[in-house]
């Protein structure tokens, strides 16, 4: 069995601008360079979080590490609850933060949402 990354965005928007299309192009350039393992890409603007851990729920023996993405705002949100039910199942899988909200003030951040 070929051990997989998942990457995973958060939702960007709330109410209306849902709507929009934005495609998760940061985790399209990091996977493309991720050469020794499937990655799956699971994008919250799609699907909801509670949706794209169903999708993978199932298969979470196979996977090596879960990648998080987040600005600001709903994707960290978005991204804690999904962290949450991927602990919730595998809690010793590892799990990488990334993105801007973890290089500007991931301390208060995750104070409020420690997973």
């Amino acid at each position: 069995m070929n051990k997989k990354v998942v990457l995973f965005r958060g939702c960007s928007y709330t109410g209306k601008g849902r709507n929009i299309a934005l495609l998760p192009l940061p985790l399209l350039s990091l996977s493309s360079n991720i050469k020794q393992y499937e990655s799956i890409i699971l994008d919250g603007n799609v699907k909801s979080y509670k949706e794209l851990f169903e999708s993978i729920k199932s298969s979470l023996d196979d996977i090596f590490c879960i990648g998080i993405s987040a600005l600001t705002g709903p994707e960290v949100a978005t991204g804690v609850e999904f962290a949450k039910l991927i602990r919730s199942i595998k809690p010793n899988i590892p799990i990488v933060w990334g993105g801007v909200a973890c290089l500007c003030s991931a301390k208060t951040i995750f104070a409020k949402f420690l997973c």
